[in-house]
C-alpha cells in the first residue's frame, strides 16, 4: 500500500541500510556492491542487471580533415582493444558493443568487433603519410566513464604513434567547446534512456547537433531514411542492417561498450522488472 523512496548521496550508507533491512530493494548499485551481493556478502539476496541503453563509442569527426582518409580511421580502430576498454571502463556491468545500435533495441544486428592489430595500424598510418605520427586533442566532460575511456584510449593511440592530449572540463565548460567542434577526436555516449533505433541514429546521422559524432555521408543517411519510411519490418530490418554494416566498414563511429546497471533486493521481493535499473516497475513488485 505504501512505497517509500529514499535518495542517498553516499552508497556506503545505502548498502548498510539494505543489509540492516531498512531497504527492500536498491537501484543502480555500484559494480563492487553488485559483485558482493552475487558472492553472498549481504546474505540471501537477489540481483538483476538491466540495460541502461547507453552506448559508449569513439567518434572520428568529419570536420577533422585527418579523418578524410579512411586509412587513418581504420588505423585508429586497429589501435583500440575494444574488449579491454570495456572491461576496464565498465567491468562486469559492461557488454562489448558489436553495433552502433544497442543490444536489445529493435533492429539491432551484431555486426562484429573491430580487430585489434596495432602493427597493422602503424602500417596504415605510414601509408597515409603519418609515419612520423600525429598529434590530437580530445575534449571531454568530466565524468568517470569519459575519464577512464580517454586515459586508456590515449595509451592505445600512443602505442601506434598518435599523441592525444586529454582536456577534461566540467559540463558547462566542455559543452560549448564540443559544440564549436573543438575536439579532434570525440568520446561519445547516448546518455541512456534511448530505446529506439531511430532515436539513436538521430545522434549520429546528418541531423545530429553534435559535430563530433555527425555523419553526413549520403549512403549512410539514405539507409536511415529508408528505414524510417519502410512499410514492413523486413524492409526496415534490411535498411537498419545496411546502416550498421556501413558504420562498421567506414570507421566513423567505433562502438566500445553497452552499459548495464545493477539492482539488488532481499529474497522476499519478487517480479523485479522494468526498463532499467533506474526505473523498476514498482507497481508490479511483489513482497512475500
Amino acid at each position: 500500500e505504501t512505497i517509500t523512496v529514499r535518495h542517498y548521496s553516499e552508497s556506503t550508507t545505502m548498502i548498510a541500510d539494505f543489509e540492516n533491512g531498512a531497504l527492500d530493494l536498491v537501484l543502480d548499485v555500484s559494480e563492487t556492491d553488485y559483485l558482493a551481493a552475487e558472492d553472498g556478502a549481504y546474505g540471501d539476496v537477489g540481483t538483476r542487471l538491466f540495460p541502461t541503453w547507453d552506448l559508449l563509442a569513439v567518434c572520428l569527426p568529419e570536420y577533422n580533415p585527418v579523418f578524410d582518409d579512411i586509412r587513418v580511421r581504420e588505423a585508429i580502430s586497429l589501435a583500440i582493444d575494444t574488449t579491454a576498454i570495456t572491461n576496464a571502463v565498465c567491468g562486469s556491468l559492461g557488454e562489448v558493443a558489436q553495433s552502433i545500435l544497442i543490444d536489445g533495441v529493435a533492429y539491432y544486428t551484431p555486426v562484429g568487433i573491430h580487430e585489434y592489430n596495432p602493427e597493422r595500424a602503424k602500417e596504415l598510418l605510414a601509408d597515409a603519410g603519418y609515419a612520423d605520427g600525429l598529434e590530437m586533442v580530445c575534449v571531454i566532460p568530466t565524468m568517470p566513464t569519459n575519464d577512464k575511456c580517454a586515459t586508456i584510449l590515449q595509451e592505445y593511440l600512443r602505442a601506434v604513434g598518435i599523441t592525444m592530449s586529454v582536456e577534461s572540463y566540467d559540463f558547462a565548460t566542455a559543452i560549448p567547446i564540443l559544440m564549436a567542434n573543438g575536439t579532434d577526436i570525440s568520446i561519445f555516449g547516448t546518455g541512456g534512456g534511448t530505446y529506439l533505433a531511430s532515436m539513436i541514429l538521430d545522434t549520429i546521422g546528418q541531423n545530429s547537433t553534435n559535430g563530433g559524432s555527425r555523419v553526413t555521408d549520403a549512403e549512410f543517411n539514405q539507409h536511415i531514411e529508408a528505414a524510417r519510411v519502410a512499410l514492413n519490418d523486413a524492409d526496415r530490418q534490411a535498411e537498419y542492417d545496411a546502416v550498421q554494416q556501413w558504420a562498421f566498414d567506414n570507421y566513423r563511429t567505433l562502438p566500445i561498450a553497452y552499459a548495464q546497471a545493477a539492482t539488488i533486493f532481499h529474497n522476499n521481493i519478487g517480479n523485479v522488472n522494468g526498463l532499467n535499473a533506474r526505473s523498476v516497475d514498482l507497481v508490479a513488485v511483489t513482497i512475500d
